[in-house]
């Protein structure tokens, strides 16, 4: 039986109820310093997606090479530029995915240092490339 002298524990979901600090660091926040996570996460976010999106165009490339690997029939012959420099536009041609809500992320070369080093040190690596050693 409950304590008619112990007030109720206050439910959080309970509308009126005076939020907990310490149970919910965000809710210690002002609406200024939310805002300035809020940015920041959304700048970590597009750095993200524009290494992903490197990363994802290389791997198109090499996938396209391996396949006219596997089937050199296929291939023209003769001398030029390699058939997959011919499809690269088509290679890199962004690929509509299945909509996934209302976000939009904006994509630019990364503003932080840290991401402008990793894609400088990615794009460096020719052993990523080699598809003599992958193979």
């Amino acid at each position: 039986m409950a304590d008619p002298l112990k007030p109720p524990a206050r439910d959080p979901e309970t509308p009126g109820s005076a939020p907990d600090p310490e149970a919910d660091p965000v809710r210690a926040l002002d609406l200024e310093a939310v805002r300035t996570l809020r940015r920041e996460a959304q700048r970590e976010e597009s750095d993200l997606s524009y290494l992903r999106r490197l990363l994802q165009g290389r791997i198109d490339i090499l996938r396209a090479e391996l396949t006219r690997r596997a089937d050199p029939d296929a291939a023209p012959a003769g001398p030029g530029p390699a058939p997959v420099m011919e499809q690269l536009s088509e290679i890199l041609a962004e690929r509509r995915a299945p909509a996934r809500g209302a976000r939009h992320v904006t994509v630019h070369p990364p503003r932080t240092e840290r991401y402008r080093i990793r894609i400088e040190r990615m794009l460096a690596d020719v052993e990523l490339s080699d598809l003599a050693a992958l193979s």
